[in-house]
């Protein structure tokens, strides 16, 4: 019944101009008159909403639904008594805590023209006064950025599957370290190391160079494949480590075309140290240490 009615009110909405971009959760915005919800009912609706974003309907529909939901998620964590309310039962909906329980982290993702898709997200801070801050999915203009931070505004729009409970220091901030995925384009898909931190204003910052290799420190790191194949990265408690899959072309003469890239059977690593990640090739993923033999084919 919740469902049908969603329908007919999405149906039946007007939908600005302005829902083809981006938009994120703004904590002003008004959830109307109707009577007050009971957290149930406001989860319910949520998940409701977000089936219709992520779901077959026009893209008019899954962004007013979208909209809709953002609403509906202010509603609810905009309440303190709120901050530790469980999203377990919404399947499109990525909620992450921070180890230190300090904030909360909602992504999720909206599919748009065939072969695209926007990110969005907030983070809600554990405060006397929590605040929600909105993230604004400008990957598009950053593509292949790589080198630098950035803030809410310019966010590298993602879904966080993990944040490691481990943290580090940059520019005398507490770094986390999280894992994400991105969809990325029709042909290849993206799974990335990324980190947050808060500066001393409590603006939120996305990015720090703290993954070390040889060539040169990463703000950020991803590996690129196929979409029609699986690579895995991962956080090893045992290995103290970020281990993921190593990547090759299927065809040697399509080397640097990632739609081509699929795992090779052998593995790398972002081990962790105090101040940053160090970075080491050709892991036995299978060990409790890093030591072995090599095994990839040069």
């Amino acid at each position: 019944m919740l469902l049908s009615k969603i329908r007919c009110l999405l149906l039946f909405t007007s939908v600005s101009v302005h829902l083809q971009a981006q938009q994120a959760p703004d904590p002003s915005l008004s959830v109307g008159n109707d009577p007050p919800k009971s957290n149930k009912e406001l989860l319910a609706q949520l998940d409701s909403l977000l089936t219709f974003a992520v779901g077959p309907d026009s893209v008019p529909i899954r962004n007013q639904a979208n909209y809709m939901a953002i609403r509906t998620l202010i509603e609810i964590i905009s309440e303190p008594a709120n901050y530790s309310v469980k999203f377990d039962s919404i399947g499109a909906l990525s909620v992450l805590d921070a180890p230190d329980q300090t904030f909360r982290l909602f992504t999720w993702v909206v599919p748009q023209e065939p072969g695209s898709w926007r990110h969005f997200g907030c983070v809600l801070t554990h405060e006397k006064k929590p605040r929600i801050i909105g993230l604004i999915d400008q990957s598009d203009k950053y593509l292949d950025r790589n080198d630098t931070s950035f803030g809410s505004k310019a966010w590298y729009g993602q879904i966080y599957y993990a944040i490691i409970p481990k943290t580090q220091k940059y520019s005398g901030n507490t770094c986390y370290t999280l894992l994400g995925y991105d969809q990325h384009e029709p042909f290849s898909r993206r799974k990335m190391i990324d980190f947050l931190w808060f500066d001393d204003a409590g603006d939120v910052h996305f990015g720090a160079p703290l993954l070390e290799t040889e060539e040169k420190d990463y703000y950020r790191y991803w590996i690129e494949f196929s979409s029609e194949a699986s690579a895995a990265m991962r956080y090893d408690e045992e290995l103290q480590a970020i281990v993921f899959d190593y990547l090759a072309p299927r065809n040697p003469r399509n080397k640097g075309l990632y739609f081509d890239y699929v795992p090779d059977g052998t593995f790398d690593a972002f081990l962790f140290r105090k101040k940053a990640w160090e970075f080491k090739s050709d892991v036995d993923a299978r060990l409790k240490s890093m030591k072995g033999e090599a095994r990839r084919s040069k």
